[in-house]
């Protein structure tokens, strides 16, 4: 069967992807679809790239995304957005981060924020940019929240799909201490965001 929504969604190692998806599928499930979430790159280390194809189904349905199969790419890293941009196609839309994490490699050359997203822009058009990272450093004070700001973004673009009530519950059960209001408060500054 189908897709009704397929989502890619990609960054580095150590921004906290599974624990994005983790919650997304939750709020899938509870609003009475199946969420088929599988990664399928990288070992979520520290700065390596990380993707997870997530699709929203009504039954069964295949665990990955075509090439051109994206209907929407949440990017938490700008040179992960251009690196999975062939997963694009004229209607898919882009939600992505505007911080660009160096990767550990010396002495390389990186075109400037401003270059990554004219290429961006040329090739889609329905493109939004999220400095999610300083929202979650600045105004959530907890930079490792850059996740959660993505999420509530990401909601509100998904509202038909995605049960943000049982988010909301999925952070309180699945965070810890001070890190739950945290979590609650960068989720709830994203949904602003959109």
């Amino acid at each position: 069967m189908a897709s009704l929504l397929n989502i890619l969604v990609v960054g580095v190692g150590g921004q906290g992807i599974l624990t994005f998806t983790q919650l997304l599928g939750y709020g899938v499930m509870v609003k009475g679809y199946e969420p088929f979430i599988s990664e399928i790159h990288g070992l979520s280390q520290r700065g390596g790239s990380v993707s997870v194809y997530v699709k929203v189904c009504k039954d069964v349905c295949s665990p990955t995304i075509p090439v051109g199969g994206a209907d929407i790419i949440v990017s938490l890293e700008l040179l992960e957005t251009i690196r999975y941009l062939s997963y694009a196609n004229k209607n898919t839309v882009l939600l992505t981060n505007t911080k660009v994490i160096r990767p550990s490699i010396p002495k390389v050359e990186l075109p400037s924020s401003d270059e990554l997203i004219k290429v961006i822009k040329s090739k889609l058009s329905k493109v939004y940019l999220v400095n999610a990272s300083e929202v979650a450093e600045k105004e959530v004070g907890f930079a490792r929240a850059t996740n959660m700001v993505m999420l509530g973004a990401l909601t509100k673009l998904i509202e038909k799909y995605v049960d943000v009530d049982a988010i909301r519950e999925g952070i309180r059960k699945l965070m810890k201490g001070k890190f739950v209001e945290l979590n609650l408060k960068a989720f709830e500054l994203g949904r602003k965001l959109i």
